[in-house]
Order: C-alpha cells, then sequence, then structure tokens
C-alpha cells in the first residue's frame, strides 16, 4: 500500500463570475521514503495541490471530488477535528517565505517548542532539548535556540521551518518552493539537508518547485504539472534521459548549461491558459510545437508508457 495515494482530484476556486479549475483530475502515488518533485510554471497548480493534501485550501476553494488516501485513510471523507490530528503529526508543509510563516515576536526555539508540545507527549524541558536536537539535526547550532527570526539570515530561517516541520516525526513532508529567493549555494545545502532527513527519518518528500533541475537533484520521481493537471510522471532519470511530454521536453530546454559558453537560453512561447476558461482538448496545444489536429479538439488520456504516464496524443 502506498503511503499517499491521490485518485482523480479536483479542487476548484469559486469566484463571483467564474470557476477556477486550480488542480483538476489529479492522481498521484507516493512510496514510503520516497522523494517526488512536483514541477511547473507558476499558476499550475502545485502549491493548491500539497494544500489540498492537508485540506487547507483557503476560501473560495475547495475539494470537489476525487480521494487522497494517506496509510489507508481517505483525509477527504475526514472531519476537521480528525484533519488536525494529522496537520503537523503525521504530514507537515513547509511553506514558500519562511519569514512570514515565523512569528517575528517569539524565538525561534520557543516556536519549535511550541509546535512540539502540541503534537507529542513531552514535558517543557524535554520539549526545550527536542527543540536544540532538532535545530542541530538541520545545520543549526543549539545556541541558536535564544535567537529571534530577524537574527536569522534567509537560509537559517528556512532550516528552522523545516526543524519545525521534522520536529513532531511525520511520514510525509511537503515542501512547498523551499528554496525560493535562496542563492544556489544555499539551495544546494536546502536540498542535501532533504537528503539526508529522508535516509535518517525514513522521510516521504513531495518537493514543490518551478525549478526541474532543482528537483531532479534528489526526487526519486518527478511529476510534471501544467494548467491544475498532471501531464507527466516519471522516474527522475527517465524524465532526465527522454522526456515525453512536449511541455516536459521544454522545461528541460530551458535549463541553462553553465559549460557551454555560447548556449542559446531556450524558452517556451505564449502564455499559460486562463484556469477559468480553459482551452478546449490539450490545455498545452495553443503552445505546443508537436501539435496535431485532434489536439485542439479532444482531451488526451493518461497514457501508460511502461511505469510511467504522459497525457499526450502523441503517444496514443
Amino acid at each position: 500500500m502506498a503511503l499517499l495515494d491521490i485518485e482523480n482530484l479536483k479542487t476548484y476556486y469559486f469566484l463571483p463570475d467564474s470557476i477556477v479549475k486550480a488542480v483538476d483530475g489529479v492522481s498521484l502515488r507516493i512510496e514510503e521514503g520516497e522523494i517526488v518533485g512536483l514541477v511547473g510554471e507558476s499558476g499550475s497548480g502545485k502549491s493548491t495541490l500539497g494544500l489540498s493534501i492537508l485540506k487547507l485550501v483557503p476560501p473560495p476553494g475547495r475539494i470537489v471530488e476525487g480521494s487522497i488516501f494517506f496509510k489507508g485513510r481517505d483525509l477527504v471523507s475526514l472531519s476537521e477535528k480528525e484533519m488536525e490530528k494529522i496537520r503537523g503529526a503525521q504530514i507537515s508543509m513547509v511553506f514558500q517565505d519562511p519569514l512570514t510563516s515565523l512569528d517575528p515576536l517569539m524565538r525561534v526555539g520557543d516556536q519549535l517548542v511550541e509546535t512540539i508540545m502540541a503534537h507529542r507527549e513531552v514535558s517543557k524541558s524535554e520539549a526545550v532539548e527536542l527543540a536544540k536536537k532538532y535545530l542541530e539535526m538541520v545545520g543549526i547550532g543549539g545556541e541558536r535556540f535564544y535567537d529571534y527570526p530577524h537574527q536569522f539570515s534567509g537560509g537559517m530561517r528556512q532550516r528552522s521551518m523545516i526543524a519545525m516541520a521534522i520536529s513532531t516525526n511525520p511520514s510525509l513532508l511537503i515542501a512547498d518552493e523551499p528554496t525560493t529567493a535562496l542563492d544556489v549555494i544555499v539551495q544546494a545545502q536546502i536540498m542535501k539537508l532533504f537528503e539526508k532527513l529522508r535516509k535518517e527519518l525514513k522521510l516521504s518528500i513531495i518537493l514543490i518547485t518551478h525549478d526541474i533541475s532543482v528537483a531532479m537533484e534528489i526526487a526519486d520521481k518527478i511529476g510534471v504539472m501544467y494548467a491544475g493537471q498532471l501531464v507527466e510522471f516519471a522516474s527522475s532519470y527517465e524524465i532526465y534521459r527522454e522526456p515525453l511530454h512536449p511541455y516536459t521536453k521544454g522545461l528541460m530546454e530551458a535549463v541553462p548549461n553553465i559549460e557551454l559558453a555560447d548556449m542559446k537560453l531556450h524558452y517556451i512561447p505564449g502564455d499559460p491558459p486562463d484556469l477559468s476558461n480553459p482551452p478546449i482538448g490539450c490545455r498545452f496545444a495553443p503552445r505546443c510545437k508537436e501539435k496535431m489536429d485532434i489536439c485542439e479538439r479532444e482531451v488526451p488520456p493518461e497514457i501508460r508508457v511502461k511505469d510511467r504516464f504522459v497525457r499526450c496524443f502523441l503517444y496514443g
């Protein structure tokens, strides 16, 4: 049994004059101890998918269809009180901006202690020791326990949020754009930290990012999202060796190679579609170099190619 099994998930935002189909029929499986990268442009539905797993989609959004099985239980059917026992304790999330996630008036250590005591039956002194242990686990000295968020660098704030997320011993960690606004050296350190935590804590991780090269550093598998749909899902090696979907190919071509002095930067022409009025047929067709007539008339099905799948008529 998979740790997380999402089937035909649909999460829509109901606006006064339109319905935005942010996640529209996504199916995804994640095994224990696996790192899955979720990549795509801004607005592709990646963050909404992560929030849907925790049932934290802000109004006017809501899950309208599908199931999210976590350890055999369908989270969609659970009450808010039941979900409170799962959030943080079994599934944790690291949000995009650590500065806004941390209380500026509380010491970082006190915020860790508060999180630990909310989810684990320990005394205050035990929680303090655990907080220092988790700070050290993510590369922050225990003596920084008494510092405030403004005394931390961007990378340290992100590490402290990761420490807070793992301090409850979750089975699944959702990291939403954890390297945004960090320089490449700190990005690499955060990626190595995730790999270390996966090995030491047997943690499953969903890494949400717009940068496919970042995901390929540590992810076992990669799911490519476009316009609210998962258009390709395969191992990182297969995506690197032979991307199938034209959108995945475009993302791979857009990754710059610093070893080539005369390399031309590639980009995907056009803009993502309006998810309140997506195009008929394939949602990527207006930007696709390989589109056929059928692409503009019919929605492509999920085509299985060995142990991967792609949503494209090229493989029908």
